[in-house]
């Protein structure tokens, strides 16, 4: 193996790595948000039914 060819390819190649692990980190965070909307959306709901039941008995 060339010595030049691996001083050139090994910094690609860690760049690479980092950018797949960045992408995994992102998806995670992604799927993390989406389930806190949907969580809080659900919440806001409940108050919102609870509340319309709530006038309703008054």
């Amino acid at each position: 193996l060339d010595i030049r060819f691996l001083s050139i390819s090994a910094p690609i190649v860690s760049s690479l790595f980092q950018g797949v692990r960045l992408v995994r980190l992102l998806e995670v965070q992604k799927h993390r948000a989406v389930s806190i909307l949907i969580r809080s959306q659900f919440i806001c709901e409940i108050h919102l039914s609870s509340f319309i039941w709530f006038s309703y008995m008054v």
